[in-house]
């Protein structure tokens, strides 16, 4: 059984307080509530937490100061800060004290609990630092045979990463939220989508760390907040699956739908291909049958005469 998540929301707003209560206690979270800073602190002294979802505009303390004494007391706690003057400067701020993401005020269900999800993934430990073993690489493998282009995986990802329901009418405007693409090569048609590189040159050249990857055997994910549409990573991705959002204001990258995987689905694409032509796979295992294949084929051509 999964340990509990303790979730701390600080806000003056009793119906924002709810309204985080409702979208974050559906999950099975726990959620615990202040009005005002010297509630929020009194709690966060008393025990820890797994996420603090803090207001920045507290009216009896900065929400920017309570974010600093987190993070020099609390180091550990993933904060996502909320605001309802959101701007470039209050978010790169908040990022710069250590707040995970930034979000504007209101927000929808899907957008907090994205943040929320990524906040607690990020804090994961690496493996060298932890003493345990890695976990296996998982990746997502596309095998183009069996694909026939019906775009159920571009259909599936787009809403999945808009937090639509299945049965939400279908605009062609919303495929843009896709993370991944399906292109013609040779005959087939082949399911393009991030390879979550070992050495990634995205992480290597975000200049703002909007790219993260919490352990070396994780996705790499995008924190919307950090990025600046400054198109780095769009340019020096190998594959080319990096892009813009519809309005090319921030980046756009499959992580392997980490809000899923967390609960033990599978990542949108792989779960409605009606062909399997997306499969989760332990790279490991992926390895080791292409050696297998790659012997077999070997050990063919030497017993001809």
């Amino acid at each position: 059984m999964s340990p509990e998540i303790k979730v701390l929301v600080v806000d003056d707003e009793p119906a924002v307080c709810r309204n985080c209560d409702d979208m974050l206690s559906a999950k099975g979270w726990v959620v615990e509530t202040a009005f005002n800073g010297k509630d929020g602190l009194a709690k966060i002294r008393a025990k820890p937490f797994d996420l603090v979802v803090l207001d920045l505009d507290l009216p009896d303390a900065a929400g920017l100061d309570l974010l600093r004494h987190l993070r020099k007391n609390a180091p550990g706690t993933p904060v996502v800060a909320i605001t309802r003057e959101p701007s470039m400067t209050t978010a790169v701020q908040a990022i710069k004290d250590g707040a995970f993401d930034c979000l504007a005020i209101p927000f929808s269900t899907h957008e907090m609990r994205r943040a929320a999800e990524l906040a607690l993934h990020s804090r994961l430990v690496t493996p060298s630092r932890s003493g345990m073993p890695a976990a296996p690489v998982v990746v997502v493998r596309a095998q183009p045979e069996l694909c026939y282009a019906c775009l159920s995986c571009i259909v599936a990802c787009a809403y999945s990463n808009l937090g639509l329901s299945a049965d939400a009418p279908l605009r062609p405007e919303l495929l843009s939220a896709a993370r991944l693409s399906v292109e013609a090569a040779g005959g087939y048609s082949v399911p393009l989508h991030c390879m979550q590189c070992a050495d990634a040159p995205c992480l290597l050249v975000c200049p703002t760390g909007a790219l993260q990857r919490s352990n070396p055997n994780s996705p790499i994910f995008a924190v919307v907040a950090r990025c600046i549409g400054c198109k780095s990573c769009v340019l020096a991705c190998p594959f080319g699956v990096l892009t813009l959002d519809a309005g090319q204001r921030v980046v756009q990258k499959c992580d392997q739908c980490l809000c899923r995987t967390r609960e033990g689905r599978q990542p949108a694409c792989v779960e409605n291909c009606p062909t399997d032509a997306l499969v989760l796979v332990n790279l490991d295992e992926l390895t080791a049958d292409k050696t297998k294949a790659c012997a077999r084929e070997t050990a063919s051509r030497l017993k001809k005469p």
